[in-house]
């Protein structure tokens, strides 16, 4: 099978490309084969194997060995089971070419999606030059909470006040990132590190977790300071991953979490069938998705809706604002953003440890901050089904300026203290 290279500047290509891929795929269902998906930045050899409902991996590979001649029996590598049901219908598998050709024919194989890297990217730059002319007279980027102080008024200028009504107590925030440095002081002893896919001990070593986690819930600069949170590391210390570890993490949230439930995806991959199908089976499992739109300091590919899982509808993507109500320069916005948050210039718990603090800026930490509203309403008595759509309508309408074409214009809003 042919190699495409999909040229991403240019929207009428992307649009020829996955056209063109949709007729590939019907042709090779058509000729009895199951569809190969194919990533950028690949991982060399491995591939995601979705099996139909009534497939199971271990009758694929028994039958894939009774069948390869004994000399290319070893062309099998490895299977890592990612059991997403007692059916055991998804695995990870190291395949050859002609090991995946083979794969490809059995009639109880759905899809096969190629394995890609997965890297925590820079944040937005943090820089004197980057604030506004604005914010520099009034030295409002001085107020390490003008975050929880945006949030709870509808429209600029603030007031000071950064209370919320409400701190998230009894509910539970997983955050499937690069871990988080749960013995920050800042925590109170609510965190735990409760999977890791990478096969530590959960323990932050890049930081962007803890920072994350920060924002959802810490003691002196979170929004819902009474929440339970729980690190799932999906990364390891160089901030990099897989599409299959992130399934991975995400599928540990659905057989493991505790009700009510919010999971913060801050981070974006490829485009990705599986990983979309595993952020619509957390939301049917009652755990409220909420990802970050993404960031892009090129400004070459700021469309959210190219992007994992960014583009899914049942998650609630957020894109990342400064204390002007400007969208951050490299903040991706499009019609799959669903809403603005604070996200430049933002104080939180530092991965250092201790009582450490820093600033942070980007749309990860934008969505920490959806997260810790969604919580708040979460144990105000707000159900699960309905909390995306409450956060959405309470949303303040038209305050962000340069909002991007497309991007419905909308700000996280939560009221203080009646």
């Amino acid at each position: 099978m042919a190699d495409f290279i999909v040229d991403h500047n240019s929207p009428k290509r992307r649009r020829q490309t996955m056209f063109f891929l949709l007729v590939l795929l019907g042709l090779t269902r058509a000729l009895g084969m199951a569809p190969l998906l194919q990533n950028e930045d690949p991982v060399p050899g491995q591939y995601i194997v979705q099996l139909e409902p009534f497939g199971n991996i271990y009758d694929v590979t028994d039958e894939m060995e009774s069948n390869i001649p004994e000399n290319l029996i070893d062309t099998v590598h490895h299977v890592k089971l990612l059991s997403m049901d007692q059916t055991s219908n998804m695995a990870v598998m190291e395949l050859d070419y002609i090991s995946l050709a083979k794969l490809r024919k059995y009639p109880y194989v759905k899809y096969i999606e190629q394995d890609a890297y997965v890297q925590v990217h820079d944040e937005e730059p943090v820089l004197a030059e980057n604030i506004t002319e604005r914010a520099k007279e009034t030295r409002t980027y001085e107020k390490a909470r003008w975050g929880l102080d945006r949030i709870n008024q509808e429209y600029l200028p603030m007031d000071g006040d950064w209370e919320l009504s409400g701190n998230g107590f009894g509910a539970h925030v997983y955050i499937i990132d690069t871990g988080v440095k749960d013995t920050h002081r800042d925590f109170e002893c609510r965190v735990d590190r409760v999977e890791d896919v990478t096969g530590s001990d959960g323990s932050d070593c890049k930081g962007r977790g803890t920072k994350v986690a920060g924002i959802v819930g810490g003691k002196t600069y979170g929004v819902a300071n009474k929440v339970t949170m729980h690190s799932i590391r999906v990364m390891n210390c160089a901030g990099t991953g897989t599409v299959s570890d992130i399934i991975s993490g995400i599928d540990w949230v659905i057989k493991n979490h505790v009700q009510p439930c919010v999971a913060v995806l801050p981070f974006f991959t490829p485009p990705s069938r599986k990983l979309d199908e595993s952020v619509e089976e957390l939301a049917d499992a009652g755990c409220l998705p909420v990802t970050a739109a993404g960031n892009d300091p090129q400004k070459t590919e700021l469309d959210a809706c190219d992007f994992s899982p960014a583009r899914s509808p049942f998650a609630i993507t957020v894109s990342a604002t400064d204390e002007d109500d400007y969208r951050a320069e490299s903040s991706r916005y499009g019609t799959c953003v669903d809403i603005f948050a604070p996200g430049v210039f933002v104080k939180t718990t530092d991965p250092q440890g201790g009582n450490k603090f820093c600033y942070a800026s980007g749309s990860s930490f934008a969505c920490g901050f959806v997260a810790g509203v969604a919580a708040i309403h979460l144990a105000n008595g707000v159900t699960a089904s309905e909390v995306r759509q409450r956060i959405l309508n309470d949303a303040t309408v038209c305050p962000i300026n340069d909002s991007g074409r497309g991007t419905p214009n909308r700000f996280l809003y939560i009221s203080p203290p009646q």
